[in-house]
Parts: C-alpha cells; sequence; structure tokens
C-alpha cells in the first residue's frame, strides 16, 4: 500500500495560489502528497487553502513554530516570500522533516549556507524547485 507524504504547508499566498494549487492538487504527484497542515500569518490565506486541501481547523496556523511542534509530518514546503525562507526552513530541518522552497533559495548566501548546514546536520533533504 503506497503511503502519501505528510506535508505541512508553510505560507499559502500568492505562489500558491498561482503554482503550487497544482502540484498539490492536480499533478502526476497529487496522489502522493497529503496537506495536513498549512501556516500563514495571514488568516484569510490559511483559511483558503485550508479549506482546499480538507485541513482541519486545528491544523491551520498563524504561526508555523506550533504546527511544527503539535503536527506529525514528513516533510514542508515553505512558500514564504524569498527573504523570508531561512528561518522556516531551518526551523523544520532542525525539526527533523524534509524541506522544499522555491527558488531564489534565500536573500543572502549566508542565508543559503545557513539552510544547507541545517539540512546537512540533520541528515534531511533540502530540495530548491
Amino acid at each position: 500500500m503506497k503511503t502519501k507524504l505528510r506535508l505541512g504547508v508553510i505560507g499559502a499566498g500568492a505562489v500558491v495560489r498561482e503554482i503550487y494549487q497544482y502540484l498539490y492538487f492536480r499533478s502526476h504527484y497529487s496522489s502522493l502528497l497529503k496537506i495536513c497542515a498549512v501556516a500563514d500569518p495571514n488568516e484569510e490565506s490559511r483559511n483558503w487553502l485550508g479549506e482546499l486541501a480538507g485541513v482541519p481547523s486545528a491544523h491551520r496556523f498563524a504561526n508555523y513554530r506550533d504546527m511544527l511542534s503539535q503536527v506529525p509530518l514528513d516533510a514542508v514546503q515553505v512558500n514564504t516570500p524569498d527573504h523570508l525562507h531561512c528561518e522556516p526552513a531551518v526551523a523544520a530541518l532542525n525539526a527533523g522533516l524534509d524541506v522544499v522552497v522555491p527558488k531564489p533559495t534565500a536573500a543572502s548566501v549566508k542565508d543559503a549556507h545557513e539552510m544547507i548546514q541545517a539540512a546537512k546536520k540533520a541528515g534531511r533533504f533540502l530540495g530548491i524547485d
């Protein structure tokens, strides 16, 4: 029996509306994913994706740290604005999760290096889409 990847989505704004909702719900990979939690400080965006994915309201968070500590996940996709990729990516890697971020990876070489080092230290996957 095929197990779905339990995915948490950090950031549910424009990039999800314009690009990633197709990956999540209409691609060849959709059958492999289950969005289990959503974190976004914007309530409207958070609830839009939560409703679309059938995420219970208890698994919709304003703060990604709460999501990481309360919901069992396999991986997260960080869809925050580009200059905000580093902190949630590192937190998720330190929590033992695989992470995917859209390009650009980070706002600075220093942030990209910090993300890479966190992935190496945790022995987790860091993918750049």
